[in-house]
């Protein structure tokens, strides 16, 4: 069984190849359950979730890293699961976490002016949800280039100015890795939308009142972790660095935005409010 320790008073053990119902029955009396990292997200505390998820990321990464990539020979975890050190060539092995580029896209390049965000969504996510555009920036690229590439790949859209608004560690990335996930505003610079690859099912422009009744509904369902009505659009909820992106929008004009410098922070652990730079 992997243990290792998260701070001065907690720790974390891999009990996923023992039985649940035996772990439950062993603990008897105590108020003990089984959920996923994301269930967490959404029912439990800041703290939990943030105990909960480095835990999952560091075990998954362990998980993944019990052989050398320079010799094949096994890994053996040091410093209480800080690292991994080959037991041949002592090759040293750290845990990583990727960074992701997410974006709130706006315009105001529609008649009268009109403010519109653009908003897409996989064909993984739950029915309805539409979110900010997001993808891994590769090596030697930058947050901003990441999010040029990143939202022209998937929508078609060509994107000019870029600002780093705030940053939300990720642990339930993909294949249990930890991400980073990078939150910036961007300027769209055109508005035909056109799917050039399959990563997304859809891509729109959302009007403000259209957005407005998104994060109600994410309000409504998502921070609670209920299953809308067929047919509703929601945004993710308050857990995701998306929902305070596109709630500071509604909170301010395009304009406003625009003029938000790089790195002005804001504070998706704080109701999403801006911080003064």
């Amino acid at each position: 069984i992997r243990a290792i320790i998260l701070s001065d008073n907690s720790f974390a053990i891999d009990v996923s190849a023992l039985d649940q119902n035996l772990i439950l029955e062993a603990c008897q009396g105590q108020s003990l359950a089984f959920m996923s990292a994301r269930e967490l997200m959404v029912a439990g505390s800041e703290e939990a979730a943030m105990d909960a998820g480095r835990a999952h990321a560091m075990l998954s990464w362990h998980a993944k890293n019990l052989f050398c990539g320079s010799c094949g020979a096994k890994t053996v975890s040091v410093e209480a699961g800080a690292k991994r050190v080959c037991t041949k060539c002592r090759n040293r092995l750290y845990p990583r976490t990727d960074p992701v580029a997410i974006a709130l896209v706006f315009s105001t390049n529609f008649p009268n002016n009109e403010e519109r965000i653009l908003l897409g969504r996989s064909k993984k996510f739950r029915p309805g949800m539409y979110t900010c555009l997001s993808g891994f920036v590769e090596s030697v690229e930058s947050a901003e280039d990441a999010v040029r590439r990143e939202v022209f790949e998937e929508s078609g859209i060509s994107v000019g100015a870029v600002s780093i608004v705030a940053t939300q560690p990720w642990p339930t990335g993909r294949a249990g890795a930890c991400e980073l996930m990078i939150g910036c505003f961007a300027q769209a610079e055109s508005t035909d939308i056109i799917l050039h690859d399959k990563e997304l099912e859809d891509a729109r422009w959302f009007s403000r009142d259209q957005v407005q009744a998104a994060y109600q509904n994410a309000v409504k369902y998502a921070n609670i972790g209920a299953t809308p009505p067929d047919g509703t659009i929601f945004l993710p909820g308050s857990y995701a660095i998306a929902h305070h992106l596109v709630k500071h929008w509604l909170e301010n004009s395009s304009a406003a935005i625009k003029n938000i410098p790089t790195s002005a922070g804001l504070d998706v652990n704080n109701n999403g409010d801006l911080l003064p730079a």
